[in-house]
C-alpha cells in the first residue's frame, strides 16, 4: 500500500469525500502510468465505498492494461453489476481490447436473454 499521509483517519469533512479523493489519486496515477500505485489507490477508495462503480471500472481498466485478465474481470464484473451501463462501454472501450474476443469478458457484457421463446397468439 502507498504510505498512509492521513494515518488512517480522513482529514475531510465526510468519510465518501475522502473516498472519492482517494480514487481520484487512483485516476492520477495511471494516468503518470503508475499503475501498481494507481490499483493501490483504488483499493483504498473501495474500502471506504464498496459501491462505488466508477472506481470498479478504472480498476478493471488498470488491471486490463498490466494484462491481469482474471483481476480485470473481476472489477468489471462488479462494475457491471452496480451499474450496467458499463456493459455498453466495455464492448469499445481500447482498455479492454484485448479482453473483447473472451468468453469470459463477453459474459460479462452481453445481457443473457434467458430462454424467452416467441409465441404467436392465434
Amino acid at each position: 500500500m502507498p504510505k498512509d499521509h492521513f494515518k488512517g483517519k480522513p482529514i475531510l469533512k465526510h468519510t465518501q469525500v475522502h473516498g472519492v479523493v482517494l480514487g481520484n489519486l487512483g485516476n492520477a496515477y495511471s494516468a503518470l502510468g503508475d499503475a501498481k500505485k494507481a490499483i493501490e489507490y483504488y483499493e483504498q477508495a473501495l474500502k471506504i465505498n464498496p459501491e462505488n462503480e466508477s472506481v470498479w471500472h478504472n480498476k478493471a481498466c488498470v488491471h486490463s492494461s498490466m494484462n491481469k485478465k482474471n483481476e480485470a474481470l473481476i472489477d468489471l464484473k462488479r462494475a457491471v453489476e452496480l451499474n450496467t451501463s458499463y456493459r455498453e462501454s466495455a464492448k469499445s472501450d481500447k482498455n479492454f481490447e484485448k479482453l473483447w474476443e473472451d468468453q469470459e469478458f463477453k459474459d460479462i457484457i452481453i445481457v443473457n436473454q434467458g430462454n424467452f421463446h416467441s409465441v404467436t397468439l392465434l
